[in-house]
């Protein structure tokens, strides 16, 4: 499996949308439905994938202007298989922390803001001692105007496949009073146009390449979400309501990239264990959620 080129590890993707944007969500829930397809190596097979998210974030600030957030995270993917013998559905799941520490430098135009990221990626069968993952960030804020901020820096992952480094470049950019543009790559990008007082688009591309431990034929294989070296990538279109000032409502669709997955033995050579993990065609998506959100702008 090559590692020239790898995309973030989920539990990445949730806390770089939380630290490069120009809101908070406190709460989050958000559900997915992926369209049926056909498996690239078994064209009479199929399946249909879903996945439920839920995000809670508690943000302490303090005098000092520092924050401390504290946030957790969780993931479920459905995927339902169906041939001409069998039908059944796997599921794989991502439950995390978020330890976020943002604090001002000496120079008052310049940020840091440290990371910390346990987790469990898993299909639950094996055990919990077995599915840990640890990961952390450091990530460096230059706000060179009140409207636009730029940030660097890299993450840390321990994967099921080996030790995980990434550099992190990102904009959270104020263009007018109804344009922002912010998102840190390569997890993510977001152009948000504010249509109305209680109406807001978003076009979002995600991507993330996470690996979950499954119980498997030997005890510690693994399953990888997404191409490789490109990864799971979503490029979606959401329509955001506010039907109050902090309560947000929003629904969208959008065309996966590279979104399948695919199981890995001890030796890191691909298998087929679970018919259900194995690559497909991409497919299209429909998005609903409801949030609990703050806007700072």
């Amino acid at each position: 499996m090559s590692k020239g080129l790898r995309v973030l590890p989920l539990l990445l993707l949730f806390t770089s949308i939380a630290i490069a944007q120009p809101f908070i969500d406190i709460v989050d829930v958000q559900y997915q439905a992926f369209t049926r397809e056909h498996f690239k190596n078994d064209p009479a097979a199929s399946a249909a994938t879903s996945t439920f998210k839920a995000s809670l974030a508690y943000p302490v600030k303090f005098k000092s202007g520092n924050v401390l957030l504290f946030g957790f995270d969780h993931l479920h993917h459905f995927i339902d298989y169906r041939s001409d013998s069998i039908s059944y559905q796997s599921d794989l799941y991502s439950t995390g922390l978020r330890f976020i520490y943002n604090f001002g430098l000496n120079n008052p135009k310049w940020r840091c803001l440290l990371m910390a990221v346990p987790k469990i990626n898993a299909d639950f069968k094996s055990p919990l001692s077995s599915d840990l993952q640890m990961g952390g960030a450091v990530l460096f804020i230059w706000e060179p105007k009140p409207t636009l901020k730029f940030k660097f820096g890299g993450y840390y992952n321990r994967e099921f496949y080996g030790n995980y480094y990434m550099t992190l470049l990102g904009i959270d950019w104020k263009v007018n009073d109804r344009l922002n543009i912010f998102g840190i790559l390569p997890a993510g990008m977001n152009i948000e146009y504010k249509l109305h007082p209680k109406f807001r688009t978003t076009l979002s591309y995600r991507n993330a390449n996470p690996s979950f431990r499954t119980t498997g034929n030997q005890g510690d294989s693994y399953v990888l979400d997404g191409d490789p070296d490109l990864g799971d990538s979503q490029l979606y279109l959401l329509l955001n309501y506010y039907p109050g000032k902090n309560i947000m409502l929003y629904a969208g669709f959008g065309q996966t990239l590279f979104r399948y997955f695919e199981e890995y033995d001890k030796f890191k050579e691909k298998t087929v264990i679970d018919p259900a993990l194995a690559p497909m065609k991409d497919q299209q998506f429909l998005t609903i959620g409801a949030s609990y959100r703050i806007r700072f702008d």
